[in-house]
């Protein structure tokens, strides 16, 4: 329905809202948690590429340390109050997300792999291919999203730790519709996710430790860390235990209430157009003659020369990472022949 934009510098707030949610010129209020009060009137922003033509109102209050909610914006007519949730996040001086209530259960997808999976190359695809498709990272705060359905990648490990991503970061309440489980051969996973913490994360790690060394969770960044380590994931983990966590939550054991789409990254790579022609017609959304970014697939996030984004990669690895694979193969022997992997 709309999002908002925090101006650090100046304490201005501008709200967004849908060009039938209210009309031009007129006047609404914004009640703070404390109970201060601050009006501004609306105007009609003009289409600019796919984001459609929009109604803003400005509002320019004192400058705020913390902007949680629940904020309340509201018109003449108090029916028409907005229950306005935001998270202010002060170190980086940007709203984390606003939403006007529970997201539409029939919009949300998820895609759900374990971090090197290939998300991102999938992520791209549907975004670079549909004009209603919304698709970013669930981690990317203080996204503003116009799309009319709306689709998040997650490398959450369980159910629990979604749906605090969803709530906490996005303002979402609602369970999505759909999940996309994508898979990728442990092997390729491992070693990209090695080559990303030795370069990206500029970690220096022995690949003959790497599997069992205690730093999973330090993978993500803070404020999301903060969120995404509760109770139930308190201790430090192993790469190798949160892949094998991951798996149970998503592939032996899946929520029963969703619709659940499974996708081989190989396949993406290997017969791209059956596959992604597979998940656009799984997304109720029309497919297209050429499909735009099936160039581009390896993410951004790492530095190593190796030639990355190859389907069965792994069979090439040179001598730095024999030793991860000789652990991947004793370790994860069940799961890999479970994925249909020789």
């Amino acid at each position: 329905m709309g999002s908002v934009h925090y101006d650090h510098s100046t304490g201005t707030i501008r709200v967004f809202f849908r060009i039938d949610r209210f009309t031009e010129n007129e006047t609404l209020t914004l009640i703070s948690p404390d109970g201060s009060v601050h009006n501004a009137k609306t105007r009609r922003l003009s289409a600019r590429g796919k984001i459609p033509e929009r109604i803003v109102a400005v509002f320019k209050p004192t400058r705020v340390q913390s902007l949680s909610g629940p904020w309340t914006i509201i018109t003449s007519n108090p029916a028409q109050a907005v229950p306005a949730l935001f998270i202010y996040i002060p170190e980086q001086h940007r709203v984390r997300n606003w939403c006007e209530g529970p997201a539409n259960r029939g919009e949300l997808t998820t895609i759900l792999s374990f971090p090197r999976s290939g998300s991102n190359f999938l992520q791209n695809i549907i975004r670079n291919n549909s004009a209603q498709v919304g698709c970013v990272s669930i981690y990317q705060t203080g996204q503003k999203m116009y799309d009319p359905k709306l689709c998040l990648k997650s490398h959450a490990q369980d159910s629990a730790t979604l749906k605090t991503e969803l709530t906490e970061i996005w303002g979402i309440t609602a369970p999505p519709r759909r999940h996309i489980v994508l898979l990728r051969d442990p092997r390729d996973v491992f070693i990209s996710l090695y080559d990303y913490v030795a370069g990206q994360r500029k970690t220096p790690v022995d690949p003959q430790s790497f599997l069992t060394t205690d730093f999973y969770w330090y993978l993500f960044r803070p404020p999301i860390l903060e969120l995404i380590r509760d109770r139930a994931h308190a201790q430090a983990q192993t790469v190798l235990q949160a892949y094998r966590d991951w798996y149970q939550s998503w592939v032996i054991d899946p929520p029963m209430t969703t619709e659940i789409l499974y996708l081989r990254y190989e396949d993406l790579v290997t017969n791209p157009t059956a596959t992604f022609t597979r998940v656009f017609g799984w997304l109720d959304e029309p497919t297209v003659a050429t499909w735009k970014g099936l160039e581009t697939l390896v993410s951004q996030n790492g530095e190593s020369h190796r030639k990355r984004g190859k389907a069965g990669g792994w069979r090439q690895a040179s001598p730095l990472y024999q030793p991860i694979l000789r652990q991947i193969e004793a370790e994860l022997k069940t799961e890999i022949a479970e994925l249909g992997y020789t």
